[in-house]
């Protein structure tokens, strides 16, 4: 209770003031989390094909870790 209400009466628990404002038409601003990332450099690459038909076009799934961070398919395939 905040001077006789109820703080959940406002509406705004644990919001800044700025953020009460009505929102601007400016789109929000979006952060890639994922360009030039180490986490996403490869320390391994292996060869593979796909299996969806019978062609098996080959593939590169590069690996951190041993995860799959990425998986190319040959250009001259």
């Amino acid at each position: 209770m905040i001077a006789g209400g109820s703080l959940l009466a406002t509406g705004c628990v644990g919001v800044e003031p700025a953020a009460r404002e009505s929102p601007s038409d400016a789109p929000p601003r979006s952060f890639d989390f994922t360009d030039h990332s180490a986490a996403l450099e490869a320390d391994r690459t292996v060869k593979s094909a796909c299996q969806f038909c019978n062609s098996l076009c080959g593939l590169t799934v590069s690996l951190k870790s041993g995860r799959i961070v990425a998986i190319t398919g040959e250009k001259d395939d």
